[in-house]
């Protein structure tokens, strides 16, 4: 729903945390965050409070030196612009099996 924040903040897309209305790039994006979580060991936009994860969220990026081949895969997939994400889970799944 567009003008409502619903999810978990450290796992959110961009454009979930301006409220705006989420499509399949945002599951992409948020995928993406719980790989990253999962290779790195620490969240890709990290904070204490809900605010300072929305600030990272929106103002840095992931630090990718440790993500090894999946580096490349976890860049698109947690791009700011939706439009510069994978275009579908498939594309993305593929693009995770090719580079592991």
């Amino acid at each position: 729903r567009s003008g409502v924040i619903e999810g978990t903040p450290r796992f959110m897309s961009p454009e979930q945390a301006r409220g705006l209305k989420p499509d399949g790039r945002s599951d992409i994006f948020s995928l993406a965050a719980v790989v990253y979580e999962m290779v790195t060991g620490r969240p890709a936009f990290p904070g204490a409070t809900a605010p300072e994860i929305f600030s990272a969220l929106l103002r840095t990026e992931p630090d990718l030196r440790d993500a090894g081949p999946l580096a490349p895969v976890l860049a698109r997939g947690l791009a700011k612009d939706p439009e510069a994400r994978h275009p579908t889970m498939d594309d993305f799944a593929a693009a995770l099996r090719n580079a592991a």
